[in-house]
């Protein structure tokens, strides 16, 4: 308030000495006319010029009177008989005086009139510009985050006020507010308190204006076409003491955030939508896929199991051992079938924990070739680790899995006498893991989604039976929280390389 009244007193002292300085030097352009032989009315038009002078270049209308007043006082005094006096003889010079005066009070209202307007427009090509700024700056927002920036640092640019933005969610809850600061900065928690978020909830509420008294925050509702988006906490704002373009610059500036707002919640139900709808898709898919590849092997498991039961007397010792191989190994493909289907079902719902301990890869790849030797296969496996007591931070089962898998991968597209290679050593701060075999390798238009969930490669010449195409999708997700990585290419000297990586210095624990 100091400041203010300060900034007033130095203002009308600028202006009354501005305007006493305009009429000094008017009264002595108009001695130097009467010297030069000038008539009267020609010194009546350097007054009139010394009033627009004064009403122009003065911060307010009384400033244009006082110069007209004085004006035809010196004009008076200065230059009508007898001079010196405020006493005239001649009866013309009251006409004179009288529409000297209105002259140049005319003359002053059409000068500060004009200078108003011309201030005005000035002032409405400022918050246009400033509106405009705002909206592109509104569309180039890219993310809810950046939307709520742009309209608190809008609304304190506009104001040169600090401003707290509120957001409703979709669940119509007030999230957490943005404060953004100008001038003397405040602690957040005198905007930020159990009181403060009453009095945005009530403006939700009530979609009105709410001034808190603490805070000396004004709360203005954000508005859109069917609920409260959000509220806008000025500080210190007093609505009633705003011009009239300010306000209507503030209230566009709002109605613009509703409307962005708006869009984003629009864009953000979508989205949401289009996840559900591929969600169920993926479901159904997976149904689809699932009811598909578990016909056959139960169809085999029931014909076997149905050739033994209704004539055991007919079948001789080959038949039945080849039988029971036969129902064994579709009943193992069942289960490993339906470990990827529940892993998968983990990693989508973000339930995949792993718990790390000290693993010896030697006894890794152990645990993966007792449960391969189970099954009958045509191909050789080799077992390669440069290091015998190479300790990796890891989850067993889960690494377990991943290489049963690749190696299973491997088995599954290599044809009858094809190598399998397992290797594992240290590189760098590494574990790496390589299954590689020597087969007809990857095709090229395969190994760009050799990862992706239910895809699956081609297997060529190869009879064997289809995965389900999550095996690759789960490897790559364990790896991936196991903080390594894992990639598929072809060998130059013929074949497929799987290769994975794990941290051999123990880190943080992945997972939730």
């Amino acid at each position: 308030m100091k400041i203010k009244w300060a900034e007033k007193v130095l203002a009308f002292f600028r202006d009354f000495t501005l305007t006493i300085i305009v009429m000094i030097v008017t009264t002595i352009s108009g001695a130097l006319f009467r010297y030069m032989g000038f008539t009267e009315s020609n010194i009546v038009m350097i007054y009139i010029l010394g009033v627009v002078v004064a009403a122009r270049y003065t911060n307010a209308y009384q400033w244009g009177i006082m110069a007209s007043v004085l004006g035809v006082a010196m004009f008076n005094y200065f230059f009508t008989e007898p001079y010196f006096t405020f006493s005239a003889h001649s009866r013309e010079y009251p006409i004179t005086f009288t529409t000297m005066l209105t002259v140049a009070l005319i003359t002053s209202a059409l000068t500060a009139k004009i200078k108003q307007e011309a201030k005005d427009s000035k002032e409405k090509e400022r918050y246009a510009e400033q509106l405009y700024k705002v909206n592109q700056r509104l569309l180039m927002a890219r993310n809810f985050e950046e939307i709520k920036t742009v309209i608190a640092v809008s609304l304190a640019d506009l104001l040169g006020k600090s401003v707290v933005l509120y957001t409703v969610n979709i669940d119509n809850r007030l999230e957490s507010p943005l404060v953004y600061q100008v001038g003397e900065q405040h602690a957040v928690s005198r905007f930020i308190n159990s009181d403060e978020t009453v009095c945005a909830n009530y403006a939700v509420e009530t979609q009105k204006k709410v001034i808190s008294e603490k805070s000396k925050l004004c709360y203005i509702p954000i508005i859109g076409k069917e609920k409260v988006l959000g509220v806008a906490a000025i500080e210190y704002l007093i609505i009633e003491e705003m011009t009239k373009e300010l306000k209507n610059l503030m209230d566009a500036t709002v109605v613009q955030a509703a409307l962005v707002l708006e869009r984003e919640e629009i864009m953000i139900k979508q989205k949401n939508s289009e996840i559900t709808v591929q969600s169920e898709r993926l479901k159904n898919n997976m149904l689809r896929a699932i009811s598909h590849d578990i016909r056959t092997p139960l169809t085999g498991i029931v014909g076997s199991a149905s050739t033994l039961l209704n004539h055991p007397g007919r079948v001789n010792a080959a038949k039945k051992h080849a039988l029971l191989t036969g129902i064994y190994e579709d009943a193992m493909w069942l289960i490993h079938s339906v470990e990827n289907i529940l892993n998968i079902t983990r990693i989508d719902d973000g339930r995949l924990t792993i718990h790390k301990t000290m693993e010896l890869a030697e006894e890794i790849i152990e645990s993966v070739m007792i449960q391969i030797n189970k099954r009958t296969y045509v191909q050789t496996i080799k077992i390669n680790i440069e290091e015998t007591m190479l300790f990796v931070p890891m989850d067993a089962n889960l690494i377990v899995h991943v290489l049963y898998n690749l190696v299973d991968n491997a088995l599954k597209y290599t044809p009858a006498n094809a190598t399998i290679m397992i290797n594992a050593f240290k590189e760098e701060t590494n574990c790496v893991f390589e299954v590689s075999d020597n087969g007809v390798g990857i095709a090229e238009k395969d190994l760009p989604y050799i990862f992706d969930k239910f895809y699956r490669a081609s297997l060529g010449n190869i009879e064997q039976r289809s995965g389900m195409g999550l095996g690759l999708a789960i490897c790559q997700s364990i790896i991936d929280v196991h903080g390594g990585q894992i990639k598929a290419y072809n060998s130059p000297n013929g074949g497929a390389v799987f290769r994975f990586t794990l941290p051999i210095e123990e880190g943080e624990v992945y997972g939730k």
